[in-house]
C-alpha cells in the first residue's frame, strides 16, 4: 500500500475542468480495486469530499460525494492537506 501525504495550494483560477492532481510516487494499478476513496480531513475542506486514485496513472481526483468530480474553480486559492492511499499491485 502507498500512503502519500501532501499539502497543496491551488492557484487563483476560473478553470472549469475536473481537478486532477499528479505526482503520486507510483502508478496506480490498472484495476478497479485500486480506486480506493481516501477521506479528506475535516480541518482542510468542507465535508462531502474524497480523494480518489485514477487507475493506470500517477494521479488522483477530488470527488464530491454527492455530484462527482470536483472542478478547479471550486478550489481557487484553497490549501488542502491530506493522504491518498492506494495499492501497488
Amino acid at each position: 500500500m502507498v500512503f502519500a501525504y501532501f499539502t497543496l495550494t491551488f492557484p487563483t483560477t476560473s478553470n472549469g475542468a475536473n481537478v486532477t492532481i499528479g505526482g503520486l510516487p507510483l502508478t496506480v494499478p490498472n484495476q478497479d480495486y485500486a480506486r480506493i476513496d481516501s477521506p479528506v480531513g475535516a480541518n482542510t475542506v468542507t465535508a462531502g469530499y474524497t480523494f480518489r486514485a485514477v487507475k493506470n496513472t500517477a494521479t488522483f481526483q477530488i470527488i464530491n460525494t454527492t455530484s462527482g468530480p470536483s472542478i478547479n474553480s471550486a478550489w481557487s486559492t484553497a490549501t488542502i492537506q491530506g493522504c491518498i492511499v492506494y495499492p501497488i499491485s
